[in-house]
C-alpha cells in the first residue's frame, strides 16, 4: 500500500501570489504579440537611403533612320565624332536616300507647274484663231443657207406653174433645213469656245493641290534623307560609319548634359519623408567624393526596382516609388551616364542629410 506524501502547507500559503504572477505573465505575453503585429510609426525625421542612376535631361537619344519601302538606308556621311557638342537642328549625317528624295522633289515642283498652266489655259477660253475660223465657218454655213433659202423660193413658183415636180422642191426644202442647222450648231460652238466652265477649273484646282501635296511630302523625305539634333547636347556614341547600313542600334545616341539628374528609387515606405525640395548626397560607385542635388520630382506610381544591391542577403525585388534629383554639378557628372550609386535624401525639416 502506497503512503501519500504529506502536503507542503508553505506553498499553500503562496498560491494565492503564484496566481497574480501568472497572469502578470500571460498580459505581458500578449502586449508583446500585440506589438509585434502593429507596425511602428514612420519615423519622419530621419533621411532616406536608397540607389539611384545617374541620367541626363530628357535621357540618352537614339536616332535612327526610316526605312524607304523596307529597305533600310546607308550612311554617306557623318558629319560628328564621340564628344562633339551639338545645337538643335544641325546636321549629323547623311543617308544614301537623299539623291533619290531630291530627285522625286524637283519632279513634284515640275507637276505644280504644268498644272497651274493647265488652269490658266482653261481660263483664258479658246485660242484667237480657232475663234475666227470658227467665225469663218458661220459664214460660209450662212452663205449656203441663205443660197438654199433663194433656191427654194424659185422653184416654189415654178412649181406654181407646174415646171418642176413636187418632189423636187421638197428636196430643196431639206437643203435648207439642213443648212439652217448647220449654222446653228456653228454659232454654239463658237459660244462654247469662249466659255470657261466651273467644272473645268474645279479640276484643274484639283490637280494643283494635289501637286503640292506631293512636293511637300517629297520634301519631308528630302529632310529624312538627313540626320539632324532634335535638341542640343553631346554626341555620346556612334553606331553606323560611312557606308554602313543603319541597324537596330540606330546612327548614334546623344544627350543633353547641360542639366544632369540622379533617379532615386526611393522604398514606398519611406517616400512619405521626400518631397519636391528636399536635399540630397550623392555617391558611391564611380563618384570620386561626393556630389550635391535637390529632388525637383517625386513619381505617383509604384514599380519594381531597376537597381540591384551588391550584398546578396539585400532585398532585390522590391517596390519603389522614383524621385528626380537635380545636380548642383553637372559638370561632374556628364561622363558618368548610366552610373548606379548611393542617395541619401534628408527628410522635411530634418536638416542635411
Amino acid at each position: 500500500m502506497t503512503r501519500k506524501k504529506p502536503f507542503d502547507e508553505s506553498v499553500g500559503r503562496h498560491l494565492p501570489q503564484l496566481a497574480l504572477l501568472a497572469a502578470l505573465l500571460s498580459g505581458l505575453c500578449a502586449c508583446s504579440r500585440d506589438a509585434a503585429r502593429t507596425p511602428a510609426p514612420p519615423d519622419r525625421d530621419r533621411a532616406v537611403s536608397c540607389l539611384g542612376r545617374i541620367e541626363p535631361e530628357n535621357k540618352v537619344l537614339r536616332l535612327a533612320a526610316p526605312n524607304f519601302m523596307g529597305t533600310r538606308a546607308i550612311v554617306t556621311e557623318l558629319k560628328v565624332a564621340a564628344g562633339d557638342t551639338v545645337t538643335a537642328g544641325q546636321a549629323l549625317a547623311t543617308l544614301d536616300t537623299k539623291d533619290r528624295n531630291e530627285a522625286a522633289l524637283q519632279a513634284a515642283i515640275a507637276r505644280v507647274a504644268v498644272a497651274e498652266r493647265r488652269l490658266a489655259q482653261i481660263q483664258a477660253g479658246a485660242k484667237p484663231a480657232e475663234l475666227k475660223a470658227q467665225e469663218a465657218e458661220i459664214a460660209r454655213v450662212a452663205a449656203a443657207l441663205a443660197n438654199a433659202e433663194s433656191e427654194v423660193t424659185r422653184h416654189e413658183q415654178l412649181l406654181r406653174n407646174e415646171v418642176v415636180t413636187v418632189s423636187f422642191v421638197e428636196k430643196l426644202r431639206t437643203e435648207r433645213e439642213v443648212q439652217a442647222r448647220l449654222l446653228a450648231a456653228a454659232k454654239e460652238k463658237l459660244a462654247s469656245l469662249g466659255e470657261v466652265r466651273e467644272v473645268d477649273v474645279a479640276l484643274a484646282n484639283a490637280d494643283i493641290s494635289l501637286a503640292k501635296a506631293e512636293v511637300l511630302r517629297s520634301r519631308a523625305e528630302v529632310d529624312q534623307s538627313t540626320i539632324r539634333a532634335p535638341v542640343a547636347g553631346t554626341i555620346l556614341q556612334i553606331h553606323t560609319r560611312p557606308g554602313e547600313q543603319v541597324g537596330e542600334a540606330g546612327v548614334l545616341e546623344m544627350a543633353n548634359t547641360d542639366r544632369m539628374f540622379v533617379i532615386a528609387e526611393v522604398f514606398e515606405t519611406d517616400i512619405i519623408r521626400v518631397r519636391n525640395g528636399s536635399k540630397a548626397r550623392i555617391f558611391g560607385g564611380p563618384i570620386s567624393g561626393e556630389l550635391t542635388g535637390e529632388v525637383q520630382f517625386v513619381a505617383s506610381y509604384i514599380q519594381r526596382n531597376k537597381l540591384l544591391e551588391t550584398d546578396p542577403a539585400a532585398a532585390n525585388d522590391s517596390r519603389i516609388i522614383e524621385a528626380r534629383i537635380l545636380l548642383d554639378d553637372p559638370a561632374a557628372a556628364r561622363l558618368l551616364l548610366g552610373a548606379q550609386v548611393n542617395v541619401v535624401i534628408a527628410a522635411p525639416g530634418g536638416g542635411p542629410p
